[in-house]
Protein backbone atom coordinates (compact mmCIF):
# COMPACT_ATOMS: atom_id res chain seq x y z
CA UNK A 1 0.00 0.00 0.00
CA UNK A 2 2.76 2.44 0.93
CA UNK A 3 4.25 2.12 -2.83
CA UNK A 4 0.51 2.99 -4.32
CA UNK A 5 0.37 5.93 -2.54
CA UNK A 6 3.96 7.06 -3.42
CA UNK A 7 2.97 6.72 -6.58
CA UNK A 8 -0.17 8.20 -6.50
CA UNK A 9 1.64 11.24 -4.95
CA UNK A 10 4.47 11.91 -7.49
CA UNK A 11 1.80 11.51 -10.41
CA UNK A 12 -0.37 14.59 -8.87
CA UNK A 13 3.13 16.30 -8.20
CA UNK A 14 3.72 16.00 -11.96
CA UNK A 15 0.22 16.73 -13.03
CA UNK A 16 0.28 20.17 -10.81
CA UNK A 17 3.18 20.70 -12.20
CA UNK A 18 2.18 20.06 -15.70
CA UNK A 19 -1.11 22.17 -14.93
CA UNK A 20 1.01 25.09 -13.85
CA UNK A 21 3.07 25.32 -17.06
CA UNK A 22 0.17 25.46 -18.85
CA UNK A 23 -1.66 28.17 -17.24
CA UNK A 24 1.83 29.98 -17.70
CA UNK A 25 1.71 29.67 -21.19
CA UNK A 26 -2.00 30.54 -21.95
CA UNK A 27 -1.97 33.64 -19.17
CA UNK A 28 1.58 35.28 -21.02
CA UNK A 29 -0.16 34.94 -24.33
CA UNK A 30 -3.37 36.14 -23.04
CA UNK A 31 -0.84 39.05 -21.76
CA UNK A 32 1.14 39.68 -24.92
CA UNK A 33 -2.55 39.61 -27.18
CA UNK A 34 -3.34 42.78 -24.52
CA UNK A 35 -0.53 44.53 -24.74
CA UNK A 36 -0.40 44.56 -28.39
CA UNK A 37 -3.76 45.77 -28.27
CA UNK A 38 -2.92 48.37 -26.08
CA UNK A 39 0.20 49.82 -28.08
CA UNK A 40 -2.01 50.64 -30.99
CA UNK A 41 -3.98 53.00 -28.96
CA UNK A 42 -0.80 54.13 -26.65
CA UNK A 43 0.41 57.43 -27.79
CA UNK A 44 3.52 57.29 -29.08
CA UNK A 45 6.21 59.54 -27.44
CA UNK A 46 9.63 58.74 -27.50
CA UNK A 47 11.30 61.52 -25.49
CA UNK A 48 11.50 61.47 -21.60
CA UNK A 49 13.94 62.84 -18.63
CA UNK A 50 14.64 59.42 -17.55
CA UNK A 51 14.61 56.02 -19.11
CA UNK A 52 14.78 52.84 -16.99
CA UNK A 53 15.66 49.57 -18.16
CA UNK A 54 14.36 46.63 -16.66
CA UNK A 55 11.32 46.71 -13.73
CA UNK A 56 12.71 44.50 -11.18
CA UNK A 57 14.10 44.35 -7.88
CA UNK A 58 16.12 47.75 -8.65
CA UNK A 59 14.32 49.72 -11.92
CA UNK A 60 10.70 49.39 -9.74
CA UNK A 61 12.35 51.59 -6.74
CA UNK A 62 14.38 53.69 -9.37
CA UNK A 63 11.15 54.20 -11.48
CA UNK A 64 8.67 54.81 -8.30
CA UNK A 65 11.25 57.39 -7.18
CA UNK A 66 12.17 59.03 -10.38
CA UNK A 67 8.30 59.62 -11.66
CA UNK A 68 7.23 61.36 -8.49
CA UNK A 69 9.33 64.54 -10.23
CA UNK A 70 10.13 63.74 -13.66
CA UNK A 71 8.91 62.05 -16.73
CA UNK A 72 10.41 58.50 -16.73
CA UNK A 73 9.79 55.74 -19.70
CA UNK A 74 9.95 51.94 -17.74
CA UNK A 75 10.83 49.15 -20.32
CA UNK A 76 10.41 45.51 -19.13
CA UNK A 77 11.30 42.90 -21.52
CA UNK A 78 8.46 40.26 -19.71
CA UNK A 79 4.59 40.94 -18.65
CA UNK A 80 2.36 41.64 -15.96
CA UNK A 81 2.83 39.28 -13.20
CA UNK A 82 0.48 36.33 -13.04
CA UNK A 83 -2.13 35.51 -10.43
CA UNK A 84 -0.67 32.72 -9.32
CA UNK A 85 2.50 34.40 -8.52
CA UNK A 86 1.11 35.66 -5.61
CA UNK A 87 0.35 32.16 -3.99
CA UNK A 88 3.52 31.90 -1.83
CA UNK A 89 3.45 27.66 -1.57
CA UNK A 90 3.69 28.04 -5.23
CA UNK A 91 6.74 29.75 -5.22
CA UNK A 92 9.29 26.99 -6.14
CA UNK A 93 7.35 26.00 -8.88
CA UNK A 94 7.36 29.62 -10.93
CA UNK A 95 10.99 28.73 -11.86
CA UNK A 96 12.36 27.88 -15.02
CA UNK A 97 9.08 28.77 -17.58
CA UNK A 98 10.40 30.93 -20.59
CA UNK A 99 7.79 32.90 -20.58
CA UNK A 100 8.85 34.75 -17.08
CA UNK A 101 12.25 33.47 -16.37
CA UNK A 102 15.67 34.15 -18.28
CA UNK A 103 16.76 30.98 -17.29
CA UNK A 104 20.45 31.99 -17.51
CA UNK A 105 23.28 29.04 -17.08
CA UNK A 106 27.03 29.14 -15.31
CA UNK A 107 29.81 28.79 -17.06
CA UNK A 108 30.43 24.75 -16.82
CA UNK A 109 32.00 24.86 -13.51
CA UNK A 110 34.95 22.34 -12.23
CA UNK A 111 34.61 21.89 -8.32
CA UNK A 112 31.19 22.05 -8.45
CA UNK A 113 27.70 21.05 -10.44
CA UNK A 114 29.03 17.59 -11.04
CA UNK A 115 25.41 16.21 -11.31
CA UNK A 116 24.08 18.61 -13.14
CA UNK A 117 24.19 18.72 -17.35
CA UNK A 118 27.87 20.25 -18.56
CA UNK A 119 28.14 20.42 -14.89
CA UNK A 120 26.15 24.24 -15.41
CA UNK A 121 24.26 25.72 -12.70
CA UNK A 122 20.76 27.13 -13.56
CA UNK A 123 20.22 30.86 -12.64
CA UNK A 124 16.87 31.74 -12.52
CA UNK A 125 16.05 35.59 -13.35
CA UNK A 126 12.72 37.46 -13.39
CA UNK A 127 11.00 38.67 -16.63
CA UNK A 128 8.23 40.13 -15.62
CA UNK A 129 7.09 43.08 -14.13
CA UNK A 130 8.78 43.40 -10.79
CA UNK A 131 11.49 40.64 -12.21
CA UNK A 132 13.04 38.17 -9.68
CA UNK A 133 11.25 39.37 -6.58
CA UNK A 134 7.92 38.21 -9.11
CA UNK A 135 9.39 34.42 -9.04
CA UNK A 136 11.60 34.02 -6.09
CA UNK A 137 10.94 32.31 -2.80
CA UNK A 138 10.51 35.88 -1.39
CA UNK A 139 13.31 35.65 1.46
CA UNK A 140 14.34 38.70 2.73
CA UNK A 141 18.08 38.49 2.92
CA UNK A 142 20.49 41.36 3.59
CA UNK A 143 23.57 41.72 2.39
CA UNK A 144 26.43 40.92 4.89
CA UNK A 145 27.85 44.07 6.36
CA UNK A 146 31.95 43.31 5.50
CA UNK A 147 30.65 43.29 1.45
CA UNK A 148 29.45 46.60 1.22
CA UNK A 149 32.53 48.08 3.55
CA UNK A 150 35.02 46.15 0.89
CA UNK A 151 33.11 47.38 -1.62
CA UNK A 152 33.67 51.05 0.37
CA UNK A 153 37.14 50.35 0.79
CA UNK A 154 37.85 49.29 -3.01
CA UNK A 155 35.39 52.54 -4.58
CA UNK A 156 37.06 54.47 -2.42
CA UNK A 157 33.85 55.83 -1.30
CA UNK A 158 32.20 55.62 2.24
CA UNK A 159 28.64 56.02 0.70
CA UNK A 160 28.75 52.02 -0.41
CA UNK A 161 29.58 51.09 3.60
CA UNK A 162 27.08 49.61 5.77
CA UNK A 163 26.24 51.87 8.02
CA UNK A 164 25.68 54.87 4.89
CA UNK A 165 23.21 51.89 2.93
CA UNK A 166 21.21 50.68 6.07
CA UNK A 167 19.05 53.71 6.64
CA UNK A 168 17.92 53.21 2.64
CA UNK A 169 17.20 49.11 3.69
CA UNK A 170 15.07 50.63 7.01
CA UNK A 171 13.14 52.84 4.72
CA UNK A 172 11.91 50.24 2.25
CA UNK A 173 11.00 48.03 5.36
CA UNK A 174 7.64 47.24 7.15
CA UNK A 175 9.43 45.15 9.55
CA UNK A 176 6.52 43.05 11.71
CA UNK A 177 9.11 40.79 13.32
CA UNK A 178 10.58 40.01 16.99
CA UNK A 179 13.26 42.62 16.70
CA UNK A 180 12.03 46.00 16.92
CA UNK A 181 14.79 47.59 17.04
CA UNK A 182 14.26 51.22 14.93
CA UNK A 183 18.50 51.10 14.38
CA UNK A 184 18.01 48.22 12.36
CA UNK A 185 14.77 48.17 10.78
CA UNK A 186 12.18 50.36 9.58
CA UNK A 187 7.91 50.93 9.96
CA UNK A 188 6.19 52.15 7.41
CA UNK A 189 7.88 51.10 4.21
CA UNK A 190 6.56 49.89 1.33
CA UNK A 191 8.08 46.48 1.73
CA UNK A 192 6.26 44.19 4.09
CA UNK A 193 8.44 41.89 6.18
CA UNK A 194 7.57 39.56 8.13
CA UNK A 195 7.59 35.62 9.79
CA UNK A 196 5.34 33.11 8.21
CA UNK A 197 2.31 32.16 10.62
CA UNK A 198 3.18 28.71 10.59
CA UNK A 199 7.09 28.63 11.86
CA UNK A 200 6.99 25.23 13.62
CA UNK A 201 9.51 23.27 11.56
CA UNK A 202 12.09 26.75 11.46
CA UNK A 203 11.73 26.82 15.38
CA UNK A 204 12.83 22.88 15.53
CA UNK A 205 16.25 24.05 13.47
CA UNK A 206 16.42 27.49 16.01
CA UNK A 207 15.97 24.87 19.34
CA UNK A 208 18.42 22.60 17.47
CA UNK A 209 21.06 25.18 17.27
CA UNK A 210 20.10 26.44 20.87
CA UNK A 211 20.92 23.23 22.55
CA UNK A 212 24.52 23.33 20.71
CA UNK A 213 25.74 26.80 22.29
CA UNK A 214 24.23 29.33 19.39
CA UNK A 215 22.21 32.09 20.14
CA UNK A 216 19.11 33.36 18.95
CA UNK A 217 19.87 36.10 16.60
CA UNK A 218 18.53 38.51 14.01
CA UNK A 219 19.57 37.32 10.75
CA UNK A 220 19.21 40.73 9.32
CA UNK A 221 20.81 42.79 11.74
CA UNK A 222 24.22 43.03 12.89
CA UNK A 223 25.07 39.09 11.31
CA UNK A 224 26.39 37.85 14.70
CA UNK A 225 26.64 34.43 14.53
CA UNK A 226 23.29 31.66 15.02
CA UNK A 227 19.98 30.63 14.46
CA UNK A 228 16.63 32.18 13.77
CA UNK A 229 13.49 31.89 11.69
CA UNK A 230 13.41 33.37 8.11
CA UNK A 231 11.56 36.05 6.91
CA UNK A 232 10.06 36.66 3.59
CA UNK A 233 8.28 39.68 1.33
CA UNK A 234 4.67 38.29 2.36
CA UNK A 235 1.65 40.34 2.97
CA UNK A 236 -1.92 39.86 4.19
CA UNK A 237 -0.83 35.87 2.82
CA UNK A 238 0.41 36.89 -0.60
CA UNK A 239 4.15 37.45 -2.17
CA UNK A 240 4.94 41.08 -1.86
CA UNK A 241 7.77 41.83 -4.58
CA UNK A 242 8.61 45.12 -6.05
CA UNK A 243 5.47 45.21 -8.09
CA UNK A 244 2.67 45.40 -5.52
CA UNK A 245 5.20 47.76 -3.27
CA UNK A 246 6.59 50.11 -5.96
CA UNK A 247 4.98 50.21 -9.08
CA UNK A 248 1.13 48.99 -8.87
CA UNK A 249 0.40 52.11 -6.50
CA UNK A 250 1.64 54.52 -9.27
CA UNK A 251 0.30 52.79 -12.30
CA UNK A 252 -1.49 55.81 -13.32
CA UNK A 253 0.86 57.96 -12.59
CA UNK A 254 1.27 60.00 -15.76
CA UNK A 255 4.61 60.91 -15.18
CA UNK A 256 5.35 56.85 -15.79
CA UNK A 257 5.14 55.24 -18.95
CA UNK A 258 5.63 51.47 -18.62
CA UNK A 259 6.00 49.20 -21.58
CA UNK A 260 5.70 45.44 -21.21
CA UNK A 261 7.54 43.31 -23.37
CA UNK A 262 10.01 46.02 -24.55
CA UNK A 263 13.47 43.99 -25.05
CA UNK A 264 16.40 46.70 -24.97
CA UNK A 265 19.14 45.66 -27.85
CA UNK A 266 20.93 49.00 -27.56
CA UNK A 267 22.04 51.89 -25.90
CA UNK A 268 22.08 55.13 -28.06
CA UNK A 269 25.56 56.99 -27.40
CA UNK A 270 26.09 60.52 -29.03
CA UNK A 271 29.09 61.64 -30.08
CA UNK A 272 30.49 62.86 -26.82
CA UNK A 273 29.94 59.90 -25.47
CA UNK A 274 26.77 59.99 -23.47
CA UNK A 275 23.95 57.92 -23.23
CA UNK A 276 20.97 59.51 -24.80
CA UNK A 277 18.55 56.46 -25.20
CA UNK A 278 17.70 53.11 -26.59
CA UNK A 279 16.56 50.85 -29.13
CA UNK A 280 14.43 47.82 -28.43
CA UNK A 281 12.21 45.80 -30.18
CA UNK A 282 8.60 45.06 -29.43
CA UNK A 283 5.87 42.97 -30.68
CA UNK A 284 8.11 42.81 -33.65
CA UNK A 285 9.21 46.14 -33.98
CA UNK A 286 11.85 48.15 -33.24
CA UNK A 287 11.97 51.34 -31.55
CA UNK A 288 13.68 54.17 -30.34
CA UNK A 289 13.47 56.32 -27.05
CA UNK A 290 15.63 59.36 -25.94
CA UNK A 291 15.88 60.38 -22.53
CA UNK A 292 17.32 64.09 -21.64
CA UNK A 293 18.92 63.38 -18.09
CA UNK A 294 19.97 59.33 -17.99
CA UNK A 295 19.35 56.42 -19.13
CA UNK A 296 19.45 53.93 -16.35
CA UNK A 297 20.65 49.83 -16.68
CA UNK A 298 18.61 48.03 -13.96
CA UNK A 299 18.42 44.51 -16.29
CA UNK A 300 19.77 42.24 -13.90
CA UNK A 301 23.12 40.78 -13.35
CA UNK A 302 23.21 38.81 -15.98
CA UNK A 303 22.03 41.11 -18.73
Amino acid sequence: MPGIFHRQTIASFYSIVAAIGSYISLYSNSDILQDRIFMGRQFAENNFDFIVVGSGSAGAVVANRLSEHHNVLLLEAGGHPMPLSYVPVLAINLLNYPEIDWMHLTVPQTGACLAAKNQQSGWSQGKTLGGTSTINLMIQSRGCPRDYDNWAKLLQDPKWSYNEVLPFFKKMEDFHGAYENTSLHGKGGPMNVEIVPDKSNGDVFVGAGQDFGYPKTDLNGRFTEGFDNIYYNIKNGRRHGTYPAYLKPIMNRYTLTIEKFAHVNKILIDENGKAIGVEYDRHLMRKQAFASKEVIISAGLNS
